[in-house]
């Protein structure tokens, strides 16, 4: 007997994990995933319950991690914080360099604090200099700021630092002696588009308009403003997910039955993400669709041996069963099914109940 559906494109079900103690990870942050999309869910509430299981630094620094370039940054907080409190070496610089990062956008004054904290542990590391510099900039601290910006011009080449050094000068009305350091962030990074408005500012402070209108043209020409180099923050970069953009796309070509196409999209995701059981289980289904039904089991065999309960995979196998006649199999895994979802009317149908 075969299924009444023929292989309709999965709907993920995530259970999420309450941060109510229950898995005694009451303290660990969790932010509100309901509407998030499902490789994100379960990458944040992977991270999560490898806290839960092994609190660590390196496992508090990936959820952090993930937690943050997914945009939830009080979150991200908290847990860079736990991370840090676990290193008792420079590593705690890094974790209280990206807390300040994730703090930034909100509240400055708080983010200055985790970045003075991470010059404790590394005090030679420019980015958290430039943030300081940036920061005290914003919230009125001119004379800090031209500090910390004259000290990383002097520790190293940064565009930015003559950039912010000259901007200062320029506030404070010392326009001929801004332009000196702007004219030097310009030979350091000629397209960086900051530079120019900026030099702009400084030719027409000083009565030179010719130039101030040929700066503000050519900072048109190099478009939106660049941050300056971060390693720390690279990290963040990695953390995307990027299975996601194959994902996407391979589910966008088998919407339109391009089934093949799909499978070679779904493969690279794994790639990237071998873990998500959502990718394999969707590739499943796609497999499933162009025919190739011992892949397909292959790849559910794989969720559930890895989580025996997971209820998609299960009803993905029963369906690959259904369609290759072989009934026994299909009727363990709805029984498994059924057992952790009582109330399934596609199972309860093909059980005759």
């Amino acid at each position: 007997m075969r299924a009444p559906c023929a292989w309709p494109f999965v709907v993920i079900s995530v259970a999420l994990a309450g941060c109510n103690g229950s898995d005694n990870g009451g303290l660990i942050p969790l932010p509100e995933l309901s509407g998030v999309e499902p490789l994100v869910r379960e990458r944040i509430l992977q991270r999560r319950q490898a806290v839960v299981e092994t609190p660590s630094a390196e496992t508090w620094l990936s959820y952090a991690l993930a937690l943050h370039a997914h945009e939830y940054r009080a979150e991200a907080e908290q847990a860079y914080l736990a991370a840090a409190a676990d290193m008792k070496d420079e590593r705690a610089s890094r974790a209280l360099h990206l807390c300040g990062v994730a703090t930034r956008l909100n509240d400055k004054a708080r983010a200055r604090v985790h970045f003075l904290r991470a010059l404790k542990w590394r005090t030679d590391y420019i980015p958290t200099h430039l943030n300081l510099a940036e920061i005290d900039e914003q919230l009125g601290n001119v004379e800090e700021a031209i500090r910390r910006y004259a000290l990383v011009a002097k520790r190293s080449q940064s565009p930015h630092a003559e950039l912010g050094w000259g901007r200062l000068l320029l506030r404070s009305g010392n326009a001929k002696e801004a332009l000196l350091h702007l004219l030097k962030a310009q030979r350091l990074d000629p397209k960086l588009p900051a530079v120019h408005e900026a030099l702009a500012r400084a030719f027409t402070h000083l009565g030179r308009t010719a130039e101030a209108r040929a700066a503000a043209a050519r900072a048109g020409d190099f478009g939106d403003a660049r941050p300056f180099p971060d390693p720390f923050r690279e990290a963040l970069q990695q953390e995307e997910v990027h299975s996601g953009v194959n994902f996407g796309r391979g589910e966008s070509l088998a919407e339109r039955g391009r089934f093949k196409e799909a499978i070679v999209e779904m493969r690279a995701a794994l790639a990237a993400q071998p873990d998500y059981s959502l990718t394999r289980i969707y590739l499943a289904t796609v497999l499933a669709k162009d025919g190739q039904l011992d892949a397909a089991r292959t790849e559910l065999d794989l969720v559930l041996a890895r989580n025996a309960n997971d209820k998609d995979a299960l009803r993905y196998r029963a369906q690959v069963f259904l369609d290759q006649n072989k009934r026994p199999e299909a009727e363990r895994d709805l029984r498994a099914l059924l057992r952790l979802d009582p109330t399934n009317a596609w199972a309860k149908k093909l059980l005759g109940h």
